[in-house]
């Protein structure tokens, strides 16, 4: 069982040292920088950046979002795979191009690849309109970059499986053709919202229509966003027909219903602004940078085979586990109590806590708290949960498990007994 680790690297952005992290398993080896060729592509995606959502229009957040992404080396491409504004308007999209069109930002030789989300079209009426003119891009682009196929289909609605007839003609024509042209080389592909039942957060939010196109095609590696779930979950990857990846978000961190308490936006969502930097190897290796972008620090990175599949198990055997000396603490206030136990570790994260009232063998009360990993340097040490009307008089005790993301099940760590 190894505790996560920050390893201090360092960058350089003309001229200046900056400082980065490497959020890492143990001792993980972690390569960084572009590949050993630089004539293969290295691009970055990201997505959700919402403009005209949140304080200042987004505008702050996003200026981090790319100044971090830049900071990590050259780049062929970024790449924004929708919800780039909030509802559609026009004057969101000028938002963006402040961030995007300034060179003082962005350099203007720095190429920006657009599609349209289901955001997008909360504006009905100017949806495609107000993308055309202001972004002048083409809704569906086939492009090569450094020898290899790209594939953007964007959106024609606002709902799940809102893909016509035209995007839909489009997948098909370009995977058809780059299989051809493109012999023993991955097909990168973009969309909006994952393939159901993939990537983490697909389960939920995934569309249904496009996978068929992609399942004739192993070779195709597709990229989505729209679920918000955080780059530091392991689940964000997986291979089977192919190989589908989530990017996270720009804008705020979800996870998947019911897994915790307190909805799908937990503590701390709103400060997270997530993405990716792929590397292109020779043959079929891509090495994936997984970014908090909000804090400039790196999660282990993805050694991809699209090939091989090898991530198409991916898995975790090990439980968390607790501190030897880890305690929960109980301050009781009259019918109520606050419960504050310290996070556990993990061979890769600790997702979540389950906290349980017990008198005796019954429980009284619980509680499903997340663990806030998706803060990486800023997650908290210690987690405190409140309990309310709890039955009086009874002796009670604080039981507290620690699971990760594939739910395996640390042992319960158990407070001193008490009594509201």
């Amino acid at each position: 069982m190894k505790r996560r680790q920050f390893l201090q690297v360092s960058s350089v952005c003309s001229g200046a040292a900056l400082a980065s992290a490497v959020f890492a398993s143990g001792a993980s080896s972690v390569a960084q920088g572009q590949p050993l060729n630089n004539t293969l592509p290295r691009f970055a995606v990201i997505s959700d950046t919402h403009f005209g959502g949140g304080a200042g229009g987004g505008i702050p957040r996003n200026i981090r979002v790319v100044q971090n992404l830049l900071r990590q080396g050259k780049l062929d491409a970024i790449i924004i795979i929708g919800d780039l504004t909030n509802n559609g308007q026009a004057a969101q999209y000028d938002q963006l191009l402040k961030v995007y069109k300034d060179d003082k930002i962005v350099p203007a030789s720095q190429r920006v690849v657009f599609l349209m989300g289901n955001h997008e079209f909360y504006n009905k009426e100017g949806a495609e309109k107000n993308y055309a003119e202001k972004i002048g891009q083409p809704k569906h682009q086939y492009i090569d970059i450094k020898g290899y196929p790209f594939i953007t289909v964007s959106m024609s609605g606002g709902s799940v499986n809102d893909y016509n007839a035209e995007g839909q003609q489009f997948l098909k024509e370009s995977l058809a053709d780059a299989d051809k042209k493109y012999p023993d080389k991955p097909i990168f592909v973009f969309f909006h919202i994952p393939p159901a039942k993939t990537s983490y957060g697909s389960h939920s939010w995934g569309n249904t229509v496009l996978p068929p196109y992609l399942e004739k095609y192993p070779q195709v590696v597709v990229f989505n966003g729209h679920t918000h779930t955080p780059v530091g979950d392991q689940r964000m990857i997986f291979q089977d027909k192919y190989t589908a990846i989530n990017d996270g978000s720009c804008f705020y961190a979800c996870i998947e219903e019911k897994e915790v308490s307190n909805g799908i936006s937990p503590e701390g969502s709103g400060d997270v602004q997530d993405g990716l930097i792929v590397n292109v190897h020779a043959g079929s290796k891509l090495h994936i940078e997984r970014w908090d972008l909000r804090r400039n620090v790196v999660y282990t990175p993805w050694d991809v085979d699209w090939k091989k599949k090898n991530y198409r198990e991916v898995s975790d055997k090990e439980s968390p586990k607790f501190a030897d000396s880890a305690k929960p603490k109980v301050s009781v206030s009259g019918s109520g109590a606050l419960v504050t136990y310290p996070q556990a570790t993990d061979s890769d994260i600790v997702f979540r806590y389950i906290i349980d009232i017990k008198a005796g063998d019954e429980t009284v009360a619980s509680y499903k708290q997340f663990s806030q990993f998706y803060l990486t340097i800023q997650q908290p040490e210690k987690l405190t949960v409140e309990f309310n009307d709890l039955p009086k008089g009874k002796q009670l005790v604080a039981s507290v498990k620690a699971l990760d993301s594939f739910g395996n099940v640390s042992a319960a760590v158990v407070s001193e007994p008490f009594t509201v």
